[in-house]
This record gives structure tokens, C-alpha cells and sequence, in this order.
């Protein structure tokens, strides 16, 4: 028997408790990473979709188009749907080949989804869009119709996604936003 080596109760417990401390200490850091993550990875899809979408009002002025609805405006060789200069809230492979990112598609809010289904839809994909959705279904503070993009394991309830949204009144653009929100990433 003396020969057979083996921990003590002692020694287990020390290791128990160091582990312990080990991921109380790093299971915070890397939730702060992951959220950290999560919120360049929206603010990143933000700023990108107001560089395209900047970019369409442009190529739409420079064509003569800004002041016609539903027509396409050439950006890099790729046509863009368009409403008075501006994208139309509707996601397509030809507005996709404009970012960088690989973005899923997954429907459009207001057909395929309704209200309380945009709002819980979880996303399956790196970075998901749903498209064709009134603004305040998800907040009362975002005006017309939109798309709304967001991460991984996210819902839009979750408050972690990057949105595109814009009202037209008449043949004006009245309200244009393209912003990201992220407390709750």
C-alpha cells in the first residue's frame, strides 16, 4: 500500500478552490470579450451600411435619379433598387455584394414574420437581416420601414443590431437613419 501515490482530501480541495477562483476570474473576461465582440461586429455592419448607403445617394444624384422612386442606380457595376436616392429597405444579393461581411437573409418582417416574430427570431447564421419591417416594431424612436441586422444567438428584443431605416413623404425623403444599438450586447 505505501507504494501506490494518490491526492489527499487536502490537496484536492486546494485544487477544487483554485480552479474555482481561476473561473470566477476569467468567466467575466470572457463575457466582456464576447460582448466586446458582439458590439464591434454591429457598430462595424452600421458603419458599413452608411458608406453604401451614402454611396447609392451619390451614384443617384451623379445619375439624375435621386428624385425617382423605384428605380435602380448603378453602384460599382452593381444595380441598387432605389427611392429617391436612397436604398430601398429591401435586402437582395445585389445590395449584399456591396459589404464585405457574408449576411443571411432569413425574410422579410412583414410578411414572413409580424411583429412579435421579428422580435424573436433568433439568428442561426455569423450575421443575419430581416428586411421590410416597420421601424416601430422594434422601437418607437426609429421612423419609416427598414432592415435590421444582427448577430449570432441574438433576437432584436436583445437589443445587439445595426439598422438601416428611412420614411418618405410624397417624393421626399423625410427621415434616414442608419445606426447601431448595443446595450444589449
Amino acid at each position: 500500500m505505501k507504494d501506490k501515490k494518490g491526492f489527499t482530501f487536502i490537496e484536492l480541495i486546494v485544487v477544487i478552490s483554485i480552479l474555482a477562483i481561476l473561473s470566477a476570474v476569467a468567466l467575466p473576461r470572457y463575457l466582456s470579450l464576447k460582448q466586446d465582440a458582439n458590439t464591434a461586429i454591429v457598430e462595424n455592419i452600421a458603419a458599413s451600411f452608411r458608406y453604401v448607403v451614402d454611396n447609392v445617394r451619390v451614384n443617384a444624384i451623379l445619375q439624375g435619379l435621386d428624385t425617382q422612386r423605384d428605380v435602380a442606380v448603378s453602384v460599382e457595376g452593381v444595380p441598387i433598387n432605389t427611392y429617391f436616392g436612397v436604398p430601398q429597405e429591401i435586402w437582395d444579393e445585389r445590395l449584399g455584394e456591396l459589404f464585405v461581411a457574408g449576411i443571411t437573409h432569413v425574410g422579410n418582417g412583414y410578411r414572413d414574420f409580424g411583429s412579435s416574430g421579428v422580435l424573436s427570431y433568433k439568428c442561426t447564421d455569423p450575421l443575419c437581416v430581416i428586411d421590410q419591417t416597420p421601424g416601430s416594431w422594434i422601437s418607437n424612436d426609429i421612423s419609416g420601414w427598414g432592415m435590421f441586422l444582427f448577430p449570432e444567438s441574438y433576437t432584436l428584443t436583445d437589443k445587439c443590431y445595426a439598422y438601416y431605416a428611412f420614411e418618405v413623404v410624397g417624393s421626399e425623403v423625410v427621415s434616414l437613419e442608419t445606426q447601431s444599438v448595443v446595450t444589449g450586447c
